[in-house]
């Protein structure tokens, strides 16, 4: 089990006038932005190849967004080999509230991911895949409910704060190991 616990940090100084003077000066926390999580990882019951992840995270921000999330999620898969074929199942949920001008909205939203691929035995080691990930989107914009997943960190959690469409989206996607550390990809999403 893994439990983490932080908060950003602001790096001090933070421009280049002072950096170039070699000023020196106490970085600082952020109390307003809490992040912490805990994970669990263990073999499946029933397939001693395949793995199984739990979590949760929490998220608090009390800055611009205003969001307090809890995610709770699974993770079900078994890695790539040679001559078979190899899965992923990945569901979270995520639910708090976040605060807008207009109040605080009720946040509960949901991800799910499935993957099937098979890596063929042969020099280079091909492997195939389809996939399929669904993110539930905001049903009403103008009510108090917010069904928008977010994505925590990042530009996608920009965008979701502008866009409340569902996001339904299969793929396939063919690798081939060209050196032991590279493997190129050509992948198709729809």
């Amino acid at each position: 089990m893994r439990v983490f616990y932080t908060l950003p940090v602001q790096r001090r100084p933070n421009n280049r006038s002072d950096l170039r003077a070699n000023q020196i000066e106490s970085d600082d926390e952020d109390f307003r932005f809490q992040f912490w999580g805990i994970f669990f990882e263990d073999a499946l019951p029933w397939s001693s190849e395949g793995r199984l992840e739990l979590d949760l995270f929490g998220l608090h921000d009390d800055r611009l967004l205003k969001r307090d999330l809890y995610t709770p999620g699974f993770r079900i898969f078994r890695k790539p080999v040679k001559g078979r074929i190899d899965y992923e199942i990945e569901s979270v949920l995520q639910f708090g509230s976040r605060k807008r001008i207009t109040g605080t909205h009720n946040h509960f939203a949901h991800f799910h991911h499935v993957e099937v691929g098979y890596t063929f035995d042969v020099p280079g080691s091909p492997q195939i895949l389809a996939l399929y990930d669904y993110a539930s989107g905001n049903e009403d914009s103008l009510d108090d409910d917010s069904g928008r997943f977010d994505t925590l960190f990042g530009s996608s959690a920009a965008r979701s704060r502008s866009k409340s469409a569902t996001i339904r989206c299969p793929g396939t996607c063919a690798s081939k190991r060209v050196m032991p550390t590279f493997s190129p990809a050509i992948s198709s999403r729809t």
